[in-house]
């Protein structure tokens, strides 16, 4: 949203481009988005498992078994973080032609430019999935959020300084620093609030959990690319029909993409929470729970975790839907001043408004699966999912700004319907 707001300054021109290739960007890293939803699993069911669990205690140490768990998840980080952010910057061409943003295209050098900055956030960004997920594994928020706020602030203060500082020409790139920068910061906190809970230091990866990681790789990273291609290429197809729909697809999707956000805080409450109660109700059952000041009866059972998220699903749904409908002229205006680009997003705003109670439901859904460690089940309906909006968005780009750009809302309708 902080980038949205600042390329609108420079023109919608800029604007598309970043919905480009922040999207573009967002396919390429979070396609390994299984080192957040797996570690926050496998961190809640190990702390679950054990006999001193840490549970939301931000001041308890951390056991052997937790840090295991999340130095595995921070080697795969890196393994595959480094490399990406070297592919990313030097295939950003290839990358972009791929998406039908051509060097021919009018958004296309300011695309490349933005992409092949923000290649240099990979492995801070794929750090701090692995390390929120194990905060989140530890029914710890606060620290997550904190670290957020941080790097949030810091990359407001960055995009005021370098759009204004830098020449206009440079601005797409002074905004792509500041938000790689914002986000190595955020990442470095999270790992100085891990460090302290972890007195005796950290412990080596093992190769077990490494291979455990690996497996569910499999079928996450399908189920991430399979999303994430379909919202990259939506945003692609905006920019490649016109500028102005590319702008104002940008603007409606970052409104959209955050409000559903906050179903996704449901869908991870829910996810950890599941993940612990199960081990933990298993141990009460054989009758081997000796935990302490947090045993199995202070715990919600399964079955009333799930019951509780599906009501307060319904309630969020409701107050998502009024409160985008009521403000649609606040929100459009505030993040574009741009008369024909707000009044294009406007367009379009009746499908992001029907949508939010759609997707509460299938991130709420995606918590439960995730909970429950079921893998397959919720990279399937993904995959499943993803088919039929890339066959709608195949074309989209030459229907025209408005007849393309209302083709691109369908789809994402199509795909979280």
């Amino acid at each position: 949203l902080v980038d949205t707001a600042w390329a609108s300054t420079l023109g919608p021109s800029a604007l598309a481009a970043l919905g480009a290739s922040a999207s573009l960007f967002g396919l390429c890293s979070k396609t390994f988005n299984f080192l957040l939803s797996a570690t926050t699993s496998a961190v809640a069911a190990a702390d679950g498992a054990s006999t001193s669990p840490a549970g939301g205690d931000r001041s308890a140490n951390l056991c052997d078994e937790v840090l295991e768990v999340v130095a595995s998840a921070l080697a795969l980080a890196l393994a595959i973080g480094i490399p990406l952010a070297a592919v990313l910057a030097v295939g950003a061409p290839h990358v972009l032609a791929a998406a039908s943003i051509g060097p021919g295209n009018a958004v296309f050098r300011s695309a490349l430019t933005y992409l092949q900055v923000r290649a240099l956030a990979a492995p801070f960004v794929l750090t701090a999935m692995a390390l929120t997920g194990a905060f989140r594994g530890l029914r710890d928020s606060r620290t997550p959020l904190v670290a957020l706020c941080v790097s949030t602030g810091l990359n407001v203060i960055l995009d005021a300084a370098l759009v204004n500082l830098l020449p206009p020409q440079h601005g797409i790139a002074g905004i792509a620093l500041a938000t790689a920068v914002s986000q190595a910061a955020g990442t470095l906190l999270l790992l100085a609030a891990l460090r302290r809970r972890a007195p005796r230091g950290w412990v080596r990866p093992r190769g077990h959990i490494v291979r455990a990681f690996s497996r569910s790789a499999s079928v996450l990273t399908l189920r991430t690319f399979s999303g994430l291609a379909t919202f990259a290429k939506a945003s692609a197809s905006a920019a490649a029909a016109s500028p102005i729909a590319g702008a104002a697809h940008a603007i409606a999707f970052q409104l959209w993409v955050n409000a559903a956000l906050l179903a996704d805080a449901l869908a991870v409450a829910c996810q950890s929470m599941l993940a612990a109660s199960l081990p933990a109700a298993g141990r009460a059952r054989a009758g081997k729970w000796h935990g302490r000041g947090g045993d199995a009866a202070s715990m919600a059972p399964p079955a009333v975790i799930v019951q509780r998220v599906v009501r307060l699903s319904a309630v969020l749904s409701v107050l998502l839907a009024f409160g985008l409908a009521a403000g649609q002229g606040v929100l459009l205006r505030a993040l574009c001043s741009d008369a024909a680009v707000v009044a294009a997003a406007g367009a379009i705003w009746p499908t992001v408004v029907w949508t939010q109670p759609v997707s509460v439901f299938a991130f709420v859904w995606d918590g439960l699966l995730f909970g429950a460690r079921d893998f397959a089940g919720a990279a399937g309906t993904v995959i499943a999912a993803a088919v039929p909006a890339l066959v709608l968005l195949a074309g989209a780009a030459g229907l025209g700004a408005e007849a393309g750009l209302e083709r691109v809302w369908l789809s994402i309708a199509v795909y979280i319907a």
